[in-house]
């Protein structure tokens, strides 16, 4: 599931492994900021999500993202002390698709977290994580329990 390792970046992840719980924490808090993009950060020990740190969207936008910075710089500290590392970024698409726009690509900031996209456009919503560092390629997304 794993192909290599940097200091502080989840390993390159080949799937999401997100359990039930941090899974619908980050629906709900998408859904709270309708009809705008919502944003924030899943932290990864191994291969699983372990904590979800809910972002505010600055540009209030409903085609464009960008978490406050401030939430951003708290939650890499919370990683760091806990040593768990950053696994992906995530963001709602509240009426298309949830494929990568070009402005996500031009701002994939982290390309080795994996970028997950929620679409609202349709119910139930639906969830893609990408993979963005040498081109774009989809990987599966799995809710696990516990």
């Amino acid at each position: 599931m794993r192909e290599s390792h940097d200091e502080g970046v989840a390993p390159t992840l080949t799937t999401l492994r997100i359990p039930t719980a941090l899974y619908e924490a980050m629906i709900d808090h998408l859904r709270s900021t309708l009809p705008k993009e919502g944003c924030g950060i899943i932290a990864m020990k191994a291969d699983l999500a372990v904590e979800l740190f809910p972002g505010t969207n600055t540009e209030a936008s409903e085609t464009r993202y960008n978490m406050d910075l401030t939430e951003i710089v708290d939650a890499f500290d919370v990683i760091d002390r806990n040593e768990w590392e950053l696994g992906a970024l995530y963001h709602s698409h509240p009426n298309s698709s949830p494929i990568p726009s070009e402005t996500d690509l031009a701002n994939a900031f982290y390309p080795d977290a994996l970028m997950v996209i929620v679409s609202f456009a349709s119910d139930p919503p639906d969830t893609r994580a990408y993979r963005v560092d040498n081109g774009v390629r989809e990987v599966p997304v799995q809710i696990v329990t516990g």
